[in-house]
């Protein structure tokens, strides 16, 4: 018989900062294409609007009220770690997410500043997963007639798409022009803002990233720097969350230009056995029921204790009884993740001995003792396997329970209840390698 190796596993829950991801682990990408202004949404605003909150439906020109039901996503966006289907829109190039079981309270815009809410601090935030933000143009501005700001959920699951488009904005009293989106986009959860045809006038430093949790300290943060006479196909990580976007008369972005964060990719390894204990030989289907979210899963390794498999969904025989983990690790390329399933395949002996213990009960634990005895070949054991038939007909079907280190003679059976007396217990005496 073959040797059994029993491994006891330690599992220590690592966790980030509210057990979430951390904004300074999504990546960022900058490209140019073709802006594309969106069409056939719904209207918010109005060409007076100047600092308004918009939170609320019945209230699309918004107003000073900063919490509110929000406008619904169109799909569920994960966004550093949490699920968010809500969003408020600020007059001032930014956006917030919540979450519609908050009712009335699914979105919280509040900020020490409205031109600056990737930076501001807001201690007593009631619920720190609201101040998710999403900052295109952070600035003073203000609507001017032929100004719009829409919201339009597209596309078709899993590729949709919710943008938030801010057209024909000026700053403050300044005669220009200024386009941008904010896009969520469902497939890989990533953020994007998209700059359209500018006019600018005069200069300004506007907030141009994400921001999420904690509230009352701007340290999850993910932004843009680009000083003053730098291009912003050049921008730079912001080393705070205050790190501005120098905008001027000649220092613009480019129509089309794209600036774009993506989480890292979440793969999760997990599987399952069409069944996971029986008499040997055994054969057990296994399959892959591994996720990946932002990649795709491109290797499966198995270990099956004496075998192992780089299919994804193996067929594998267990020939000798005993007690089998089954790990697998999965892997994209990049990231990687593994699920160990300890004991998961029990392979019973085609000849469990006959009864040979007796039991004696310890309120509901059922002692079971049994006394020395040689293996199949007469040599002394390594260990004891330990055979349980919960029915009442001795020649049952008996189930692999245990396995006692020799020279142990006895195990308690925790919690089987008086009836066990009248339950039936085998063992057998093997060797490791056998």
């Amino acid at each position: 018989m073959k040797q059994v190796v029993f491994i006891a596993i330690i599992v220590f829950m690592l966790t980030t900062l509210w057990g979430e991801i951390h904004l300074s682990n999504y990546s960022f990408s900058y490209s140019e294409a073709t802006y594309s202004e969106i069409s056939g949404g719904t209207v918010l605003g109005f060409s007076g609007s100047d600092t308004q909150y918009i939170v609320n439906p019945s209230l699309p020109n918004g107003g000073l009220q900063v919490m509110g039901e929000g406008f619904a996503i169109g799909f569920n966006f994960e966004f550093g770690g949490v699920v968010y289907d809500r969003v408020g829109v600020h007059v001032d190039g930014w956006i917030s997410l919540g979450k519609s079981q908050l009712g009335n309270g699914a979105v919280n815009m509040t900020t020490g500043s409205s031109t600056q809410p990737l930076s501001s601090t807001i201690p007593g935030f009631a619920d720190a997963d609201l101040v998710a933000r999403i900052s295109a143009c952070a600035t003073n501005l203000v609507a001017q007639e032929g100004s719009e700001i829409m919201i339009k959920s597209s596309g078709i699951a899993p590729n949709r798409e919710f943008t938030v488009q801010w057209k024909n904005f000026r700053k403050g009293l300044v005669s220009e022009s200024l386009n941008f989106q904010i896009k969520l986009i469902e497939s890989g959860m990533k953020v994007a803002v998209v700059w359209g045809q500018q006019t600018v006038g005069a200069p300004a430093a506007l907030q141009l990233g994400i921001r999420s949790h904690p509230a009352n300290e701007a340290t999850n943060f993910a932004n843009r720097y680009i000083p003053m006479g730098t291009a912003w196909a050049n921008s730079q990580a912001g080393d705070n969350a205050s790190r501005s976007a120098a905008i001027t008369a000649t220092q613009f972005p480019v129509s089309g230009a794209t600036f774009t964060w993506s989480p890292p990719a979440a793969i999760n390894a997990d599987f399952s056995g069409n069944v996971v204990s029986g008499t040997a030989p055994l054969t057990v289907q296994f399959t892959d029921l591994s996720t990946a979210s932002g990649s795709q899963i491109s290797s499966w390794n198995w270990n099956f204790g004496t075998t192992t498999s780089t299919l994804q969904h193996p067929q594998i025989t267990f020939s000798e009884p005993g007690v089998y983990d089954v790990s697998l690790t999965i892997s994209d390329g990049t990231n990687s993740d593994t699920e160990i399933k300890t004991g998961y395949i029990t392979v019973n002996p085609g000849n469990i001995p006959g009864v040979n213990t007796g039991i004696t009960m310890d309120g509901f634990d059922a002692i079971v003792s049994w006394e020395q005895m040689p293996t199949e070949d007469s040599e002394i054991p390594d260990y004891y396997y330990l055979y349980f038939n919960g029915s009442d007909d001795p020649e049952g079907e008996f189930y692999f329970l245990a396995p006692i280190a020799y020279p142990g003679t006895q195990y308690r059976h925790q919690g089987v209840g008086m009836g066990a007396q009248h339950m039936f217990y085998r063992v057998k005496a093997v060797r490791n390698g056998d």
